[in-house]
């Protein structure tokens, strides 16, 4: 019904694109650096351009003062604090898009062909309209000029040419974000997905219990009915389950994943909901727990010791249309350092899995890292394209990892586009009964070369004075009781990377930072919903940041720029 009402009221097609994107990567970072607790956010940055068609299509307005622009927006931090709102926008089409989903589109390919913003006109960028946010980590949605942004206490939709508060729902709330569908707006929290009508911000009615599927309840409850609620109470799910990316949807079908590997989660969950009922359509295990689980038969032997546990989902998947399949990468293993009860390449922990979109049955895997012992978790989900590689066209997916390192494979069969060359690495191992494993996937270029890094694979000579004395130690050496110093920490953090197809390039946010990593014996001793890293891990040096291109056809880094700090939000092309 609503969808319906949706399509007969819509205003136009299309509205303002999220320009406030370039902010909140920057927003994320100092967020992430531990700098503040809460900043008031600029929420849409414009250029004093053809961007304010837009705005005069509503008022003819000169741009405010600061004064001006701090009153305006307290007054309207403070209509949304007490439910005003404002009536729906109207937009004009052509000067006017949408970014509906979390990364744009269903390839994530975070790419929009704008070109009001470039190099000659970059310094004349200005803060157009203000609203608090609060401690907010997610990416705002614009669907026919109106900005969804999810909060710590609500969902909030904003006119995204004024900011000016249209509704407000303070009894929803997502973590990292919102995707929008056929009317309506869907945001994932704890064990909750929400479904509110994009025009008021109120429950539909129609989906799951008045508006909330609790599914991962229930599917939770038949896996594990030995779990209690309050093993790890309602906020953060039953066995440290929880909720912390927005959804993907397509064709009245929703995904959306769970986290969180370090809470000991038995296999992180990737749950299909019907979009109308809020039911559930599929799931899968990403860390297959007996033979009822799809993938056992290939999982099974790669654990070994007793414990199945970590591979959480962080990031929103991508969904190819043609194939319907979804694309996606899993978390790390838990205990993160200490892998003596897990014995084995630990499946399919820190790998690309691509399933049926109506079946969720697995149709080709690729490991990025073997036995993880780092917390190099595959964190950044895929970002789909389509490639010409010697007059051929080629279907690709490509997904940074924490290492640094940057993967890029045929998305319909999972083969590596250039060599991933298996690398011997360290093994020595102080921890009881760990057994290393001998080799890591090391991806190559077309010409025979390893890819360039996203960061340093050995410790910066930058480290803070405390951790001087530390022995520096080579990439992939397993952690050491008494501690040492391991890089990188973060070389590719969970923000997607973009795609061009007119420069056939992606770009790719880097970090480059070591860390103090120790590694301490838990053996099969830790419960679900127990949270743990098995060490210490401390950041041992300034975070540096980079943003590179890449020709994924070939694999050679085309070019990289440094920056100041570590981007965690990704890039947008």
């Amino acid at each position: 019904m609503i969808r319906e009402q949706w399509r007969n009221g819509r205003h136009q097609e299309s509205s303002s694109l999220p320009m406030e994107e370039c902010y909140m990567q920057r927003y994320e970072t100092v967020w992430l650096k531990g700098t503040i607790a809460s900043v008031v956010t600029a929420m849409l940055l414009t250029l004093f351009s053809s961007v304010q068609e837009l705005e005069a299509q509503r008022t003819e307005r000169t741009p405010q003062t600061p004064e001006e622009l701090m009153a305006d927006t307290a007054a309207s931090s403070a209509a949304a604090r007490s439910g005003s709102f404002v009536p729906l926008p109207t937009i004009n089409p052509r000067t006017s898009a949408d970014w509906p989903l979390h990364n744009h589109d269903l390839a994530n390919s975070r790419y929009a062909p704008l070109d009001q913003i470039n190099t000659s006109n970059i310094a004349s960028l200005a803060v157009r309209w203000l609203y608090h946010t609060g401690n907010s980590r997610a990416t705002p949605i614009v669907v026919d000029g109106v900005m969804y942004l999810t909060l710590s206490d609500g969902v909030v939709a904003l006119d995204a040419a004024t900011g000016r508060p249209v509704w407000r729902n303070s009894q929803a709330s997502g973590t990292r974000g919102a995707t929008y569908g056929e009317g309506v707006l869907y945001v994932a929290n704890d064990v909750r997905v929400m479904a509110l009508d994009a025009r008021t911000g109120e429950f539909v009615a129609s989906f799951g219990d008045a508006g909330v599927s609790s599914v991962l309840l229930e599917v939770l409850q038949t896996r594990h009915p030995d779990l209690k609620e309050g093993d790890a109470g309602v906020t953060s799910g039953l066995g440290g389950y929880r909720y912390n990316m927005a959804p993907q949807y397509f064709d009245g079908v929703l995904i959306v994943g769970t986290a969180l590997s370090e809470s000991h989660i038995p296999g992180g969950l990737v749950l299909a909901i019907d979009g109308l009922t809020g039911e559930l359509l599929w799931q899968f295990s990403t860390v297959p727990q007996g033979p009822e689980d799809e993938g056992w038969e290939i999982a099974k032997d790669t654990w070994l010791g007793g414990v199945r546990h970590g591979g959480g989902v962080w990031g929103t998947p991508a969904i190819d249309v043609e194939t319907e399949t979804v694309h996606l990468t899993v978390a790390n293993p838990s205990p993160d350092q200490d892998g003596s009860a897990r014995r084995g390449i630990n499946l399919f922990t820190n790998a690309f899995v691509t399933l049926g979109l109506r079946t969720g049955k697995i149709k080709w895997y690729y490991q990025q890292i073997h036995h993880d012992l780092w917390d190099y978790d595959a964190g950044q989900q895929p970002t789909l394209f389509d490639l010409q590689i010697d007059g051929q066209t080629v279907s690709a997916t490509a997904a940074g990892n924490k290492n640094g390192l940057l993967y890029i494979l045929n998305r319909a069969t999972g083969v590596p586009l250039n060599p991933i060359v298996e690398t011997a690495v360290p093994t020595f191992t102080e921890t009881p009964g760990e057994e290393a494993w001998p080799t890591q996937p090391i991806p190559h270029t077309a010409s025979g070369r390893p890819m360039e890094p996203l960061a340093a694979q050995f410790p910066t000579e930058h480290l803070y004075p405390q951790f001087g004395a530390y022995p520096k130690l080579p990439f992939y050496t397993p952690p050491t009781r008494d501690g040492g110093l391991h890089a990188p920490r973060e070389g590719i953090h969970y923000g997607v990377s973009s795609f061009h197809p007119e420069t056939a390039l992606l770009y790719v946010a880097g970090r480059d930072f070591p860390i103090l990593m120790t590694a301490i014996p838990v053996g099969n001793t830790l419960v679900p919903g127990q949270f743990s890293t098995a060490g210490r891990r401390l950041s041992a040096a300034p975070a540096l940041g980079n943003v590179s291109a890449y020709d994924p056809a070939t694999g050679e880094r085309v070019w990289r720029t440094e920056l100041n700090g570590g981007p965690s939000a990704g890039t947008l092309a």
